[in-house]
């Protein structure tokens, strides 16, 4: 079978639209980077089910008909307060050590789009300084862990709220935009809950990562991706915790601090970031981007509060 980059040629490394079409010559730089994802994990990147037919899921750089270099995007379209925002998460920047010094030709056909704010949700360090030369702020640098609350456990007629994860319930209580959201994500391995009382609903999607301990102990932690209503979700953090405790097996939850804003949650801990998100955008705040429709929910990379050393966004 002739290579899709057979025709490209020429003495200068060039820059084009990726496609799944490339995956088998593309796979061997991605699993030189990251060795934690299959070849049907990356096979994600490339075709995911909500994309749209002319959305770019990144591009290669290409030096004699062979892939060098690899910046993948992940583009979804949120309505946040009442407007429809295009988004699109950066991931996987990787390049073969000896074309390191055209790494920014990659990043500079997404940065050229006009009217989307990008995010980038697993930057290395090094990443994190050239984001921040180019008009990149700050999206997250917290984290809160959340413990088991005993809370319940003393005050159990004193539950305030129901939590739902049924499928039928899913499908009847969620507005159309949060139902959107579950059909595009319940394929992948991700955990849906709507905790509702009298006055309405919050929608919790999550996945649970492999959680790595200093010492060795290698396990699973709950990691929050998407809150519909920080009021109830806050309303309702201890019986969150406990149906995460008995449904997922998980003692940890990991929730980024923008999804609770200033609140001070009893049974919980604060751990700074290593290296902060990142995000570029003309009208959306930090405050208002999620962490679904993204790398977190394809690849399921390792929980942000013991990162590995080498991160997806990665090209030193």
């Amino acid at each position: 079978m002739t290579s899709p980059m057979a025709h490209i040629r020429g003495d200068n490394p060039v820059v084009v639209e990726a496609n799944v079409s490339m995956l088998d010559e593309l796979y061997p730089l991605l699993a030189e980077g990251l060795t934690n994802f299959t070849k049907e994990k990356w096979a994600g990147i490339l075709n995911y089910p909500w994309k749209k037919e002319n959305d770019p899921c990144g591009h290669v750089l290409i030096h004699k008909g062979r892939i060098v270099g690899f910046r993948g995007q992940i583009n979804s379209t949120m309505t946040v307060q009442g407007i429809e925002e295009k988004i699109c998460n950066m991931t996987s920047w990787i390049v073969a050590e000896p074309y390191r010094n055209h790494s920014l030709q990659l990043l500079s056909p997404l940065i050229k789009s006009r009217d989307c704010t990008i995010t980038c949700l697993t930057p290395s360090k090094d990443t994190y300084l050239v984001l921040s030369q180019i008009g990149f702020r700050e999206l997250e640098t917290e984290i809160c862990v959340l413990l088991p609350s005993v809370r319940r456990v003393w005050h159990d007629k004193e539950c305030r709220v129901s939590i739902a994860a049924d499928d039928s319930t899913l499908q009847k209580v969620l507005t159309a935009h949060d139902r959107k959201i579950y059909l595009d994500h319940r394929s992948y391995n991700t955990g849906h809950i709507v905790v509702h009382d009298a006055t309405g609903y919050c929608y919790v999607v999550y996945n649970t990562p492999v959680w790595r301990s200093r010492y060795g102990f290698r396990g699973r932690i709950t990691r929050i991706l998407y809150v519909s209503n920080q009021r109830l979700f806050l309303q309702g953090i201890d019986e969150i915790r406990l149906f995460l405790l008995r449904t997922e097996k998980t003692f940890l939850t990991e929730i980024d601090k923008r999804f609770v804003g200033a609140a001070s949650i009893p049974f919980s801990v604060g751990r700074q970031l290593r290296v902060p998100l990142m995000y570029k955008s003309k009208r959306l705040l930090a405050g208002d981007i999620s962490n679904i429709y993204s790398e977190l929910v394809i690849l399921n990379p390792p929980a942000a509060s013991r990162v590995p050393s080498r991160n997806i966004c990665d090209f030193f």
